[in-house]
């Protein structure tokens, strides 16, 4: 094999390949037109511990203390969610959907970011998840937990931001995003022409071309 691809940099770093190179999933070009601030994020996935749950749940109760005022919409697997139920509760500012393919295009058409809640462990600092660019493609800014693989392509990319995983760091990354429209609307627009000028898929196929070709040069 001349070259084995990887998710990340970090899960080369597992392996003795000859060449081993870093080539995560891509997202497709679904972006909305832009609508105004409605304080409201998206989260989609697994509600299992792994996947945190609960600092997603704790995150919005301290959002929300003195009020309804920031929206998360959840959307799972129904059977998980029935699993799950007792521990994230039923709220004013939660919405629960059991939705996947074209029925998820009008959630993300309400949300403003998109949020993923890995917490930190082996797995989960050198896993890069769809969803990441699943976001992306419905033009939403991320906010994730620092996980490793996760955070460097965030921040090297401009696609989000990143923030600690307990509930107090978390809540605050998404008041400082959603709390400041200009912000937002900066965050946005990063994620949007990063997606376009190097995160589509094509972007992924045109790269394996090249580097298999200089590769028989």
């Amino acid at each position: 094999v001349d070259i084995v691809y990887f998710p990340s940099a970090a899960c080369t770093k597992m392996f003795s390949y000859r060449r081993m190179l870093p080539l995560p999933p891509a997202g497709e070009d679904h972006v909305p037109s832009p609508h105004p601030n409605n304080r409201t994020c998206i989260y989609v996935g697994g509600v299992s511990a792994s996947y945190g749950i609960g600092l997603l749940i704790d995150s919005f109760r301290l959002l929300n203390a003195g009020g309804c005022r920031y929206r998360l919409i959840l959307v799972c697997r129904e059977g998980e969610y029935e699993r799950e139920r007792e521990r994230i509760g039923e709220h004013e500012w939660l919405t629960v959907c059991h939705a996947s393919g074209a029925a998820l295009e009008p959630l993300y058409a309400q949300a403003d970011v998109g949020l993923l809640s890995l917490v930190d462990n082996e797995y989960n600092n050198f896993a890069v998840g769809t969803k990441l660019f699943q976001y992306l493609s419905y033009g939403l800014p991320v906010l994730s937990t620092d996980v490793e693989a996760m955070r460097e392509l965030i921040e090297a990319d401009g696609l989000g931001l990143t923030a600690a995983g307990d509930p107090e760091s978390y809540a605050a990354a998404i008041r400082s995003l959603l709390d400041d429209d200009e912000r937002l609307a900066s965050a946005r627009e990063r994620a949007v022409r990063a997606l376009r000028e190097r995160h589509l898929w094509v972007h992924r196929v045109d790269r394996i071309v090249r580097e298999l070709t200089e590769d028989t040069q």
